[in-house]
């Protein structure tokens, strides 16, 4: 039992100051952020970011406050988990079981940290826990979120812009993001694609998509999409 509060504890560090570093970063760029991976409000609606501040305080420090706080966020990911099933009930092509499972176990073992009164044991345990916790959370994440296909009827299908080269040739990414969106359109998802990069991005994206059967009148150029920020705008 010492054993696995000692892993358990580490992986609460771990994420706590990661938590807590990307809650900084996202106060002066608000991308997507760790927070936003882990948990979100219902209806997928992210937190602020200033709340990766008190979840990755309360992950760090073992206080009734601090459970208090993992626990409200539990609640969430029990929600979140609630919110997945009902959509894979609607036809969502998704893995078996969401990311949000890991994230309530997590939280709910850590808020249950709180009344273990036993005798800790630290090292080298506490460092597996720091130590795997990252590359854990990655592999479970690739294993729900990459296995989710969220497409379903639409009025377009936006592709995002990546790295052309200077001969006009699109990128790996870029070319497995048209290919995407073209057997999307295809597949009758959307009687439109919209093609959102820089100039030279959309030129070859546009060249790209119509080589594989995607019509003028289907395509709409976005030759402001300098960023996704850009495109999203």
């Amino acid at each position: 039992m010492k054993r696995a509060v000692a892993i358990l504890d580490g992986v609460r560090y771990f994420l706590g100051v990661l938590l807590i570093a990307d809650a900084w970063r996202s106060l002066a760029t608000p991308e997507a952020s760790l927070l936003a991976l882990l948990v979100r409000l219902p209806a997928g609606v992210p937190l602020p970011a200033i709340d990766g501040f008190f979840l990755g305080a309360a992950l760090l420090f073992v206080h009734p406050l601090s459970a208090l706080v993992i626990a409200g966020h539990a609640l969430l990911a029990a929600a979140n988990i609630v919110e997945f099933y009902a959509l894979r009930a609607e036809g969502l092509a998704a893995a078996a079981l969401p990311f949000s499972l890991a994230t309530l176990t997590l939280f709910a073992a850590s808020a249950a940290r709180v009344f273990y009164e036993g005798p800790r044991a630290r090292w080298p345990w506490l460092g597996v826990g720091a130590a795997g916790a990252g590359p854990a959370l990655l592999i479970l994440h690739l294993f729900s979120f990459g296995a989710t296909d969220y497409a379903r009827p639409a009025q377009a299908i936006v592709v995002f812009g990546a790295r052309v080269y200077r001969d006009g040739t699109p990128s790996l990414a870029l070319g497995d993001r048209v290919k995407h969106g073209v057997r999307l359109y295809h597949a009758g998802v959307a009687p439109a694609l919209v093609l959102s990069g820089a100039p030279e991005e959309v030129a070859a994206m546009k060249r790209l998509a119509q080589d594989r059967g995607v019509p003028a009148a289907a395509l709409v150029l976005d030759p402001a999409g300098l960023n996704s920020f850009a495109t999203l705008a």
